[in-house]
């Protein structure tokens, strides 16, 4: 009998959902679609608890890690390997996210890729003045632009909901933001020319499949962009999709070894270029606007891999 058709199997499995709030649309929503299949389920906040490293409490099951990382506090990370090295399946694992939740991680990954990305650029150290011409001059050249009318864009490696991402005008806005940051020790920032998008896509990808997307007209309001800031987001039905930018996204996600991520891309003339893959990605607007049981769709691809290793 197929385990996944079986729900006393279903009932003998049990699934801890990793999340800092657990009031956030997602980790309710995979909570609910669990208990819909019979799991037994549960809420842990590793960055708020008592994490006993060398005591074993339970019976192995699933982790679903719903943290992002924002906080550079890695011990979500290191209580997923403690399950994991008990036996527990994670989703998506621990060293996926060690090597793809930083943005800078994952720009040197798909450095070679098929898929476009917008030069990008990592200081470390005093911003001397041949350091900002080499990246103005860069910047000039992938853009057109004469050096003076560049607008730059200067992102958290480990930003959120566009939480850290800063607009800065001309090199002199430039200069004095990199010399802050450089003053107060923390340099973890990607600095990125500033593409005035015309569309920006969410792809939704679970295992090697596209199972929703949006798009959304950026209307200039708010420079980040995001799906959940200023412009109007429509569902996207696959059909409207140009097929070379849903092969590359596809291609990029499974780099990953993710079991379901977003690809995040914006639109630059007749050009797609992928802002980043997201292995934490909320999908409340998601689900309201394509009417995909996105955490429906994450689970029984997880407990696929939960039968396969079992």
């Amino acid at each position: 009998m197929d385990k996944c058709n079986n729900v006393n199997y279903f009932v003998m499995i049990k699934l801890t959902i990793l999340t800092e709030n657990g009031q956030r649309y997602s980790a309710n929503r995979l909570g609910h679609e669990a208990n819909q299949l019979g799991l037994a389920t549960k809420l842990h906040n590793p960055l708020d608890a008592l994490t006993p490293f060398t005591i074993r409490d339970q019976a192995p099951g699933m982790v679903a890690h719903r943290i992002t990382g924002i906080y550079f506090d890695q011990n979500d990370l290191a209580y997923s390997i403690m399950r994991q090295q008990q036996g527990d399946f994670i989703f998506n694992s621990p060293q996926t996210l060690t090597m793809w939740r930083d943005k800078g991680m994952q720009l040197a990954q798909l450095a070679n890729d098929e898929m476009k990305i917008v030069p990008t650029f990592a200081l470390r150290g005093a911003v001397a003045p041949e350091r900002l011409d080499q990246l103005e001059s860069n910047c000039a050249n992938f853009l057109d632009s004469p050096p003076d009318q560049l607008s730059y864009v200067v992102k958290s490696v480990r930003g959120c909901r566009g939480i850290g991402v800063n607009l800065l005008h001309g090199r002199n806005s430039l200069y004095s933001f990199l010399q802050t940051i450089w003053a107060i020790k923390d340099q973890r920032f990607l600095i990125q020319p500033y593409l005035p998008a015309q569309k920006e896509y969410r792809l939704f990808f679970v295992r090697n499949r596209l199972v929703a997307a949006l798009v959304k007209q950026c209307n200039g309001k708010d420079f980040r962009n995001n799906m959940g800031r200023s412009g109007a987001t429509a569902n996207a039905p696959k059909s409207t999709l140009p097929a070379e930018m849903v092969t590359k996204s596809l291609a990029a996600f499974a780099r990953t070894n993710a079991l379901y991520g977003a690809c995040d891309l914006l639109q630059y003339g007749d050009q797609y270029y992928l802002l980043e893959i997201n292995l934490v990605p909320g999908f409340e607007q998601m689900e309201t606007l394509s009417s995909c049981n996105i955490a429906k769709e994450i689970l029984l691809d997880a407990l696929d891999q939960y039968k396969n290793l079992n």
